[in-house]
């Protein structure tokens, strides 16, 4: 395959070989890996909400403070779970394992939710609000989290082949404090 523009056209990996091989498999099951972490927090979403709708089957939570307590906790944790995956695979992909990576997926995914929001949407195309598209009523969701965190993964692994000056490096995930 031809390279353009130093790319090889496979998930924004550079033409040029890396140190460890990067292969399309290995990228997959980095990826693959990546996405257990968010996936384990789902059985204690689950356990909450149970316990939570054991103790009130009726009212749902509406007749036992504890019962609203715990089907509330597991719900934040299905609600966000497009925040958890983008900081999940962020983290997880990353070759450190350090907080700037999770710190750069929560961010991402916040620019693009933010970006793609209903009234944003409106402002950019200078349309009503209320001709916006419903699809970007509904874009802080799982797929969005997953897709910033491939994107964060990317643009890791481009900045940090390039050399970059110091005062940017954290562009790579590189510290200031390292060399």
């Amino acid at each position: 395959m031809a390279a353009v523009n130093g790319f090889n056209g496979q998930f924004g990996i550079p033409w040029r070989e890396r140190e460890d091989n990067v292969s399309v498999l290995s990228y997959l099951q980095r990826v693959g890996r990546a996405l257990m972490v968010p996936v384990a927090t789902l059985p204690a979403a689950a356990i909450l909400m149970g316990i939570g709708y054991w103790i009130d089957p009726n009212g749902w939570g509406s007749e036992s403070a504890l019962a609203e307590l715990l089907i509330k906790s597991g719900a934040a944790i299905i609600e966000n779970m497009g925040v958890l995956f983008a900081v999940g695979i962020a983290y997880g992909t990353s070759k450190d394992k350090d907080g700037a990576a999770a710190l750069t997926g929560f961010v991402g995914f916040l620019v693009l939710t933010t970006l793609c929001s209903p009234p944003a949407v409106s402002m950019i195309q200078h349309i009503p609000l209320a001709e916006v598209p419903a699809a970007f009523s509904k874009i802080q969701n799982q797929f969005i989290g997953i897709l910033v965190g491939i994107i964060q993964l990317n643009s890791t692994t481009v900045t940090a082949m390039s050399n970059c000056p110091k005062h940017s490096r954290f562009l790579a995930g590189v510290g200031w404090y390292r060399s």
